[in-house]
């Protein structure tokens, strides 16, 4: 026998508020899932801020290391310049003084000499006249010599 039309209705009428139920447990599930997207999508937009942020940290750091590098490179090569013109002026003086010694040297040889000829010679000079003027060429030329030796 066909079920009857009331009893065709409330099986009907179950069936709908089991549907019913159903969406609206469905929309609720669709709602959380909505949800949680919304979550992850920001979520993951933060980390890309964040990856980003650090991306530009590394590249400044990067950059900073290399500037830091190329200054030492150029402090280095200054300095390696300055030695080598510091070596080159000590030799310049180094020269000069050794010149200047030798020069020195002959000038009282020459001295020593010449007061020598003169007592040898008798020139009409007196030999306390001689030995003052000998010591005081030696005493010129000592004084000569501290002061090239100070330089």
């Amino acid at each position: 026998p066909p079920p009857s039309p009331p009893a065709e209705a409330k099986r009907l009428q179950a069936e709908a508020d089991g549907a019913k139920q159903a969406l609206a447990v469905a929309e609720e599930e669709v709602v959380r899932v909505e949800g949680l997207y919304q979550d992850t999508l920001q979520q993951l937009r933060a980390a890309k801020q964040q990856m980003k942020g650090a991306e530009d940290r590394a590249s400044r750091a990067e950059e900073a290391l290399a500037d830091e590098q190329a200054a030492r490179e150029l402090a280095e090569e200054e300095r390696k310049k300055a030695r080598s013109q510091l070596a080159a002026q000590r030799q310049k003086w180094q020269e000069e003084l050794e010149e200047e010694r030798a020069g020195v040297d002959r000038n009282m040889n020459e001295l020593r000499e010449s007061v020598r000829r003169l007592r040898v010679q008798g020139a009409g000079a007196r030999e306390e006249e001689l030995e003052e003027l000998q010591k005081k060429l030696e005493a010129q030329g000592e004084e000569r010599e501290r002061e090239l030796k100070g330089e």
